[in-house]
């Protein structure tokens, strides 16, 4: 197996994507009758989005479309507003140089559709820079389970234990570490002194953090074979 590896989340990790999110939210739910303010999105941060747009149904079940519908509805928003509006976050190509400097394999875990991640991916010239990526729509579960995580790890030949996980979420630090991955968070301003991420590995406020010496820490002190 490979002896290390390097997976990424990706909206609001890699992409500056989380606001397109509430935006294509209030949008698409709002008008199935869901009262969505911006601040409600942050309840389904993580999420799968079959599993967003039932955690939405079940409080305020709508009947003029099913939520197949409304799911593929939000995709394609969230895919319209990425490509006219989104941009990568700070760090994301400096750290991916990085890695490729070290040859880490890497990958992209996501809870978006894998047809959402092509499109972002692809729009900012960085889909073939990743050695794979996987949906959690692919899995039997989405994050917080480990499954997208541990199916990340099996499509790089690598042991979980030997990967580098980085994530903005709780769900997404709790599905890397529950796939037995040390993470790294790099949590949203307003979600940063959220109790639950005193789990992580380490908390970051930026990718830029990240260098060589700060990657050798890392992999010398958390990763188990290198």
């Amino acid at each position: 197996m490979t002896k290390s590896a390097v997976i990424f989340d990706m909206d609001g990790l890699l992409i500056d994507s989380e606001p397109l999110w509430a935006e294509a939210e209030i949008a698409i739910l709002g008008g199935v009758g869901v009262p969505m303010r911006k601040e409600m999105c942050a309840e389904t941060t993580g999420l799968r989005i079959d599993e967003l747009v039932m955690y939405w149904y079940r409080q305020y079940p709508w009947t003029h479309e099913s939520p197949e519908e409304t799911a593929n509805a939000l995709i394609d928003r969230v895919c319209e507003l990425v490509v006219a509006k989104g941009s990568l976050l700070s760090g994301v190509l400096e750290l991916i140089q990085l890695c490729q400097r070290r040859d880490l394999p890497l990958g992209v875990a996501t809870s978006s559709p894998l047809r959402l991640a092509e499109t972002a991916l692809k729009h900012f010239q960085v889909w073939s820079l990743f050695d794979t990526v996987i949906s959690a729509e692919s899995q039997p579960f989405g994050k917080p389970h480990p499954a997208v995580y541990l199916a990340s790890a099996e499509s790089l030949a690598a042991d979980p234990a030997n990967c580098l996980a980085f994530e903005d979420s709780v769900r997404g630090m709790q599905s890397a570490l529950a796939a037995g991955m040390a993470c790294v968070v790099v949590p949203a301003i307003d979600s940063r002194d959220r109790p639950e991420f005193k789990d992580a590995t380490l908390q970051l406020d930026s990718l830029e953090q990240v260098d060589h010496a700060l990657l050798d820490d890392l992999f010398n002190r958390y990763i188990s074979s290198l």
